[in-house]
């Protein structure tokens, strides 16, 4: 799906990333890590929004050497900030991610893809609302219909289960794998929860803090209590449900 050799990437001359290389393979691909890791960093290089040095590629294509316009018909990238203050309805902050083929005259096509959109995320009854009365929760699923009103290949989404209750985040991801069962999506999320990125990843990848990935693959198979001491500096158990998914329970800081 997208491959990345050698990402270097530098804030000034603190360096973030040096020779980073990652194949995404999966369908739901998650990236943990701890703190000042370069995980929201790393979305940011993919969608284009930082420049690195290195190769990013979908599908074996150099992004780089794509417009913007046609970068952002392959990914959209969702932040971690909440969708600003606006006395817009919900449907028509969805339909602003019809934008780039909007004119003058919205067309039924745009119409349907938004309603579809909404639909497809049961909040269609919220369409008439003003998007700054509803929750939190609510919101998030606004962003992610604005999102696929486009018809992206790739979702990039930064800590989307901030400031959402247990039940609402393990509702987001039921969302998530629908979007993929649905329309064949690809997922990029960067997530601080071990827990619930180890239940839900199909890939997970861990940054280890200096520059570097740690490891790839399975949860199953690459977090054990060595990487939790290596890379979060913790004393933990790691112990595994009757699905085999591992369960982390964190003793105290080393």
């Amino acid at each position: 799906m997208i491959s990345i050799d050698s990402l270097t990437f530098r804030y000034g001359t603190a360096p973030v990333f040096e020779n980073l290389s990652i194949d995404f393979k999966k369908n739901l691909n998650v990236v943990i890590g701890p703190n000042a890791a370069g995980k929201s960093t790393l979305l940011k290089c993919l969608f284009g929004l930082l420049k690195a040095q290195g190769t990013i590629c979908w599908e074996g294509n150099d992004l780089s050497s794509l417009s913007k316009d046609e970068r952002r018909n392959i990914m959209a990238y969702l932040p971690q900030e909440e969708m600003p203050a606006t006395y817009l309805t919900v449907f028509e902050v969805a339909l602003l991610g019809r934008i780039s083929s909007l004119s003058w005259h919205i067309t039924d096509r745009d119409l349907e893809k938004v309603y579809g959109a909404l639909k497809g995320l049961h909040i269609e009854t919220l369409a008439e609302r003003f998007a700054g009365e509803i929750s939190g929760g609510q919101k998030k699923l606004v962003s992610i219909a604005q999102t696929l009103v486009r018809d992206p290949k790739v979702i990039l989404m930064d800590e989307p289960t901030n400031s959402l209750d247990m039940q609402k985040q393990l509702e987001l991801f039921d969302v998530i794998h629908q979007i993929i069962a649905d329309k064949d999506i690809k997922f990029i999320i960067v997530m601080h929860d071990l827990n619930l990125s180890c239940r839900h990843a199909e890939q997970l990848t861990i940054l280890d803090g200096n520059g570097a990935v740690y490891a790839s693959g399975s949860p199953k198979d690459i977090v054990t209590e060595e990487m939790l001491r290596n890379v979060y500096g913790v004393e933990a158990n790691v112990i595994y449900d009757n699905k085999g998914i591992p369960v982390v329970s964190p003793i105290r800081s080393l």
